[in-house]
């Protein structure tokens, strides 16, 4: 059996890495996607002026059309094949 942990970032700022949050948009109690945004505390603070961007779409950046099980099993096949020649 296996799992998969949808890790949230942090929302503070932490050694070299900006801080993030997620959006996590649900339907009938399942997951359809999430958007993670980051602010850049470099130019927040040049500018004084914080602005929080979309990083990215979960779905749109896997190139994925749902969010199942079945999907995030396929996804991993496809990683570790890519990554690691497995």
């Amino acid at each position: 059996m296996a799992g998969v942990a949808l890790e949230h970032p942090s929302g503070t700022t932490n050694y070299l890495v900006n801080p993030s949050y997620r959006i996590y948009y649900i339907k009938d109690h399942e997951l359809i996607d999430y958007s993670q945004y980051r602010l850049n505390i470099t130019e927040a603070n040049l500018s004084d002026n914080p602005k929080w961007k979309l990083a990215y779409s979960f779905r749109e950046y896997y190139n994925v059309t749902n969010m199942t099980d079945k999907m995030f099993y396929s996804l991993a096949a496809k990683i570790r094949v890519l990554y690691y020649n497995v």
